[in-house]
């Protein structure tokens, strides 16, 4: 499929696919909520359960697509590379992205793991929500609050600071390239460049800030205090954080920024939900 990087409205054609699934969620929704009134008491949790995780995932599903076409015409712009910059603050920083990505390289299967945990996204974008319906269920649609929140905020910041990623500007050695973090690019260049382009998947195209950062901080903070949950999400997301460098090709103040957007994000949803307890009507 070839899609015209200029006309906005083909963008939605990457959405089409998931009419089928929104519908029948929505569908599935309806049924539900006519027929827990007839089911036992324990039952009747399952379903309010189940709506919620329901719920949940029809609204990341949406917002994943709005965010991904956000990014798709974000990065179509004239707004110069920040590449330039972002390299001096990592040099500033002291950080060597060369010399670190070779170290990784040099231990054996430690380039594999990172990929397993960069590739883990997915999986725990849906296995997540799960465990917290059956062991926190009033953090299920806070974790949708904070993905939906840092996701428009990490493309709002890339509208104003695009960048290409540090294998394209630091042009590393041949053998320390992944495929992971040049694998944008062709979508990338064809998007700044105006040009039409074959897709197949949906690439992520945001470098700054790293939104795999911040959803590995995400994934930390809201299993946090879960026994026997917490800490192997702890151990995952840190290798997929240290993963967004060598694999996905992100500077590591893109890094520290995803953690940033992600604590922002954490801040004003409990600030959100402050404020509506606060402003709930009390009962006589």
């Amino acid at each position: 499929m070839t899609i015209d990087s200029r006309s906005a409205s083909s963008y939605l054609l990457i959405a089409s696919p998931l009419l089928v699934l929104w519908i029948s969620a929505f569908l599935a929704l309806i049924w539900l909520h006519r027929t827990r009134l007839k089911l036992p008491e324990v039952a009747k949790e399952c379903v309010r359960r189940s709506q919620t995780l329901l719920l949940s995932l029809v609204l990341k599903t949406v917002l994943t697509v709005e965010i991904a076409l956000f990014s798709y015409l974000a990065i179509a712009t004239s707004q110069p590379l920040a590449d330039t910059t972002l390299a001096s603050i990592d040099t500033s920083l002291g950080f060597d992205w060369v010399g670190f990505v070779s170290f990784i390289n040099s231990m054996p299967g430690c380039s594999s793991l990172l990929t397993l945990a960069y590739d883990s996204l997915g999986i725990q974008l849906v296995l997540i929500p799960f465990v917290l319906i059956l062991l926190r269920k009033e953090r299920v649609l806070q974790m949708v609050a904070i993905y939906g929140v840092s996701g428009l905020l990490t493309v709002l910041v890339m509208l104003f600071v695009p960048a290409a990623g540090a294998m394209e500007h630091l042009k590393p050695p041949h053998e320390m390239i992944t495929g992971w973090g040049t694998g944008h690019l062709t979508q990338f260049l064809a998007l700044r460049t105006l040009k039409p382009f074959s897709i197949t998947t949906i690439e992520g195209l945001v470098t700054f800030p790293s939104f795999h950062a911040a959803l590995g901080f995400l994934f930390i903070y809201i299993t946090r205090n879960i026994r026997f949950v917490a800490a192997p999400v702890l151990i995952v997301n840190a290798a997929m954080i240290v993963s967004t460098v060598p694999i996905g090709g992100h500077y590591l103040i893109d890094v520290i920024c995803g953690g940033l957007v992600t604590l922002f994000a954490i801040m004003s949803v409990n600030k959100l939900d402050a404020w509506k307890v606060a402003l709930a009507p009390t009962t006589p």
